[in-house]
């Protein structure tokens, strides 16, 4: 496996497109290879997405802790989807028999989301539910961020300042009852 430096030497307009793209103030969707071997659609220059695209994961640890735990046949939720990277890497890992559970309350990254479900993802059931997940069902008010700012969406305290904030969402949420 190369190193980030490795693949930054070989690409090096991975390093640059990103911040060109978030100096001009514009977007572009486009595919990226993970490292469990399916493309999906990322946004850049969203940085979970700049992640993906240059190196092929995002929060590394966290899908290391999913291949470590995840057998075929299991359930996995994922609350807060964002563009799927870990529910599809979930379906990878639980296979046909298993099932991936989805909460994505944001509209624009749902509808990627719900792309590379469809289109990119392992064979698996999965459910994606269009509401936020929590202690009670009702409502929340979410600070839309806009692709660019997708994984900042947030019904708490803006997290990073250099964002442009698009305007208030209201937001479905919906408990997750799990019965042993």
């Amino acid at each position: 496996m190369q190193s980030k430096a490795q693949l930054l030497c070989r690409r090096p307009w991975s390093a640059v497109k990103p911040y060109a793209l978030a100096r001009v103030g514009r977007i572009c969707c486009t595919e990226a290879q993970t490292f469990f071997g399916r493309r999906m659609l990322v946004v850049l220059p969203e940085m979970v997405s700049v992640s993906i695209w240059r190196y092929g994961v995002f929060e590394q640890d966290v899908a290391f802790y999913m291949m470590l735990t995840l057998n075929p046949g299991d359930t996995f939720i994922d609350i807060g989807g964002h563009f799927g990277f870990f529910s599809m890497l979930g379906r990878e890992l639980v296979g046909p028999d298993g099932t991936v559970v989805i909460f994505e309350p944001m509209l624009d990254t749902r509808a990627i989301l719900q792309e590379n479900m469809e289109r990119f993802a392992a064979s698996a059931r999965h459910h994606l539910i269009a509401a936020a997940a929590g202690s009670a069902p009702g409502k929340l008010t979410f600070k839309d961020f806009g692709l660019a700012g997708s994984a900042f969406a947030t019904s708490g305290a803006e997290r990073n300042a250099n964002l442009v904030f698009r305007g208030e969402v209201e937001i479905d949420v919906c408990t997750v009852a799990i019965r042993l």
